[in-house]
């Protein structure tokens, strides 16, 4: 029985290695195409899927992105929140908060827009909230970008920061909130 059990784990292990090295690997051939294609299902399944390794290859990565919140309140009054600027934050603090950094890259893409009222709600009740209990009655979202130069480029080793509205949420505020006032 224990033999069995051991068999089965090494059986299992080796198969995920498997999926994992087939899915990492860019398809060298047809071969390898089709076999990708067809444990697709499965590793999407099993959260192996990995997403592609563009770091260092074929090119390197040459924008930096974040996201901000911008918060407008029943009386008027602004506040900010900001995603952290990652260029600034340690290799050690990079590797602890990885899967932040790729949800803040994803979260502002296009292609992503049906997420944007749920975050724009999510930021307005955990970030947005103020002290007095107050809670914003808006929440714009903006990417921010910067462009890494080339090295020795003449305008140095980045370009201006640009920015861009996303996404405005307008949240209605709570029966309880508009009895009270």
């Amino acid at each position: 029985m224990r033999l069995a059990k051991e068999i089965g784990q090494r059986v299992l292990f080796c198969g995920l290695l498997f999926l994992m090295v087939v899915e990492a690997i860019p398809p060298a051939f047809e071969a390898h195409e089709r076999l990708d294609d067809a444990i697709d299902p499965l590793v999407d399944v099993t959260g192996l899927w990995q997403f592609p390794w563009d770091l260092f290859a074929p090119e390197v990565d040459k924008v930096r992105m974040r996201v901000s919140a911008e918060f407008t309140y029943a009386d008027g009054g602004p506040a900010t929140w900001e995603s952290p600027k990652w260029s600034e934050v340690s290799v050690a603090g990079k590797l602890r908060h990885f899967r932040e950094i790729t949800f803040f890259d994803r979260i502002r893409r296009d292609s992503n827009d049906e997420i944007w009222p749920a975050f724009a709600r999510y930021l307005a009740r955990e970030k947005g909230r103020r002290e007095d209990g107050s809670v914003p009655v808006e929440v714009e979202l903006w990417r921010h970008k910067i462009l890494v130069l080339p090295p020795q480029s003449e305008e140095g080793e980045l370009a201006p920061e640009t920015s861009e509205r996303f996404h405005t949420e307008e949240l209605a505020p709570k029966p309880e909130e508009e009895s009270g006032r």
